[in-house]
This record gives structure tokens, sequence and C-alpha cells, in this order.
């Protein structure tokens, strides 16, 4: 009889879900095995919240059900709170205190400002951001980094960018809230709401890679650009990439090699001006080609959506020094811009609301010098983290990332958060390698 119940595990009477041969009850109690079985169901919980957690990090924009007027769903933030009450911390890393001051502070303006729904909207992704980092991170500790996970999803986006590009423009559509592109020489929205949003995500994901190290490093990176330029088209994440690209030769020049670098310059300025002016029906070309006939100025002046972005990051940043680097709160933004646009001949088609298009631009607008603590943050999270790369590697992917964030990615975006959870983890791990090294053997 005790050999019967040997075979007999627990676990197969538990996944099978059949009543316990009742020669088993006289030595399995009930408690005992009721405490099983809500083990088990508790484990099989956090598993599909883990699992929604990357989902809906990596797809942020897949709409479900109508709760918010937002081309960013929520479902990323509620999941992760969730799994930040699961995994209610008993010590935070160091650099964690760095997204809690930024908390701190953009709650302390809330309630020195009036309540309203613009100031509750805009302090929400402060909020987000500190919650779903702490998730990321909380995540990273217990499971590792789900490199599976991200090669499937960058495969994922690509494919139905590429299905839009190829076959069929609207191609799940029905997915997102908003979606536009795809048509008259623009880019394709992919799982997005649009094509600047696309490329957003594109560069994120690459940021993300190439932080955590992952196997198929190269590869995704590759792929994530051939989805920005061929795919998603959009011009204000060509000029990121350009500006990628004079960071890269800046900080890896090699003098002897400066003539050669000049001439691929050259060559490749040359290839930019005849595709600019063969194919100028399509949108990227077609704002090289009035870069080269008026200048920057004049692409600022004649493109709309170039216009009203360079405005929202102009006018925040030339708010914060002119208010001296004291905080504005959150709904003043919409009243400076109807005061000084009619000053300007430059902007004129600008979306004047509170909402800033420029994560940095709005945390130097709302919280004046105290906003100051996020770049620290994102600068000791990076620079910990690539402990082990060469210092101009580690510089190229600062610099990068806080000129990238003055663009018109929200502050609440799930990937970024991702991102910046996955750099306090590689930090706490470096960290943690230090000292090893240093205990005596």
């Amino acid at each position: 009889m005790k050999n019967y119940l040997r075979k007999v595990s627990i676990k197969r009477i538990i996944d099978l879900r059949i009543p316990a041969p009742r020669i088993a009850k006289s030595y399995i109690s009930k408690k005992f095995f009721n405490k099983i079985w809500e083990m088990k169901a508790k484990k099989d919980l956090q598993y599909w919240i883990e699992a929604a957690f990357l989902f809906f990090t990596f797809f942020p924009y897949i709409y479900l059900v109508p709760i918010i007027n937002s081309d960013i769903q929520p479902y990323a933030l509620v999941v992760s709170f969730l799994l930040a009450f699961i995994w209610f911390p008993k010590r935070i890393p160091k650099l964690y205190t760095l997204i809690l001051a930024l908390l701190f502070f953009s709650t302390l303006f809330l309630f020195l400002d009036s309540i309203e729904l613009d100031s509750i909207r805009n302090y929400l992704g402060y909020f987000s951001l500190s919650i779903q980092i702490y998730a990321a991170y909380a995540f990273f500790k217990r499971r590792g980094i789900p490199n599976k996970f991200i090669y499937y999803a960058v495969i994922i986006w690509g494919f139905v960018g590429t299905i839009q590009w190829l076959i069929h423009p609207r191609f799940l559509q029905f997915l997102m809230k908003r979606a536009i592109g795809g048509g008259h020489g623009r880019g394709v929205f992919g799982l997005a709401a649009e094509p600047t949003f696309y490329g957003i995500v594109c560069l994120l994901f690459s940021m993300i890679v190439f932080i955590g190290n992952h196997p198929k490093k190269k590869l995704l990176i590759l792929f994530l650009f051939y989805q920005i330029i061929f795919l998603a088209k959009s011009s204000m994440i060509m000029v990121y990439l350009m500006a990628l690209l004079g960071i890269y030769i800046l900080f890896t020049l090699n003098w002897q090699r400066l003539v050669g670098i000049a001439l691929a310059g050259l060559g490749g300025l040359y290839l930019l001006f005849d595709l600019s002016f063969r194919f100028s029906q399509i949108r990227i070309f077609s704002i090289f080609k009035r870069f080269f006939q008026a200048g920057l100025l004049g692409v600022i002046r004649q493109d709309d959506s170039v216009n009203d972005r360079v405005a929202h990051i102009y006018y925040s940043i030339r708010g914060f020094f002119e208010n001296n680097l004291l905080p504005h709160g959150y709904l003043s933004f919409k009243d400076y811009l109807l005061e000084e646009l009619p000053k300007s001949n430059v902007f004129w088609w600008v979306n004047k609301s509170n909402k800033i298009l420029s994560a940095y631009g709005a945390v130097f607008w709302e919280l004046g010098i105290f906003g100051l603590v996020l770049p620290v943050a994102i600068t000791s999270f990076i620079w910990n983290a690539m402990k082990a790369n060469p210092v101009n590697h580690r510089m190229i992917l600062i610099i990068f990332t806080h000129i990238f964030l003055f663009s018109g990615i929200p502050i609440s975006m799930p990937p970024l958060a991702f991102f910046l959870g996955l750099a306090i983890y590689k930090s706490v791990q470096n960290e943690g390698s230090s000292n090893s090294q240093l205990l005596p053997q």
C-alpha cells in the first residue's frame, strides 16, 4: 500500500483535478492538500500576470476595451501595479530612489497646483513611469531577461509592418484605437497609432536589445533599423538616427580612417540629395528635398507635423529658462502658447494644449529644476549598467538617450520604463559581481 502511495504523486492528483483516493486520505490531510492546491493556483495566476505584463509592455497600443481616450492603453500600468503589489519590496535598489524622488516632486506639485483633468493626466505619466520601472526590475530579478519573448515581439512588429507595406496598408488596424499612415508615400503604423510612434517603439526596442546584450543583438538591431527606414519612414526618427550616427562617429573616430569617413559621408549626402528629388512623392524624401532647397528653418515652417513637434520642444525649454528653472506646474503650457505663438513667424501648426509633445520638455516645464532628477537618474542607470562596456560605448548610449527623450515620446511609454528597469537590474548585477570579487578567496 505504501508503494502504491509513492506512485500516486500529489502533482498528478492536482493537475488532473481528480479526487484523492480514499487510501491517500489517511496519509494526506485535507489542510495540506488545500495548501498545495492554493500554491498552484497562486503560481498560475502569477504566471498569467507576468505574461500580461510582457505583452502589454511590448504592445502598448493594443486596444481591447474603451477605458481612456488615449493612444497608449493603460493595461501595462494596471498589470505593473499588480506585480508591484505581489512583489512588494523588502529592499529597493539604491538607484531606484532617484525615481522615487521624481515621483515625490511630481506628487508635491500636483497638490500645489489645481487638481483638474489635465493635471491628473500629466501627473499619471510620472506615476506610471515609477510603477512600471519597479515592476520591470522585479520581473528581471525573479525571471531574468526574457530574451525569447523580446525576439518574437520584434519579429511580430516587423511582420505586421511588412504586410502593411507590401500587401494591405490597413492590416490589423482594428487592434488600435487610432491608426493613421500607409498612404501618399507615408510610412505604415505597424502596431502603433502612427508611423512616428512606430519608429519610437523600434528605437526603444533597439535600446533594450543593446543594453540587455541580447544573444541575437546584431540581427535584431538590423531588423529594427529596417523597420524604421523602410516601414515607419518617420522624418523625426530619421533625424534621431542621423544624430546617433553622428554621436557614434564622434566617439569612435579613428583619425587614420578620417578620410574614408569623410568620403563616405559626402557620398551618402549626394545619394540622399539625388533620392530626395527622384522620389519626392515619398514623405521622408520630400522633407529632405525641402531641407536642401530651404534649409532647416524651411522644413520647420513648411511641414505641419515637424512644426508642431519642434514648437513644443522649443517653447517648453524656453519657458524653463525664462522662469529661472522654477516649476510651472501642469496647467500653464496652453496659456503660454496662446501668448507666445502670435509673436512667431515660424510656428503656425501647433497643438495648443497642456499636453507637451516632448518627454524632457514636459518634465522641465512642469517640475523645473527638480525635473533634472530624471536625466541624472538615466545617466546613472546606463553608466552602471554598462560597466563591462568601453567608456565611449556608454557615452554614446547616454547622450543618444538624452537627445531622444526630447522627442514626442510620452514619459509613460511602457517600453521606456522597461528599458530603465532593465538598466537598474543590470546595474545591481554589476554591483553584486564587483562586491563578490572583493571578497577574500
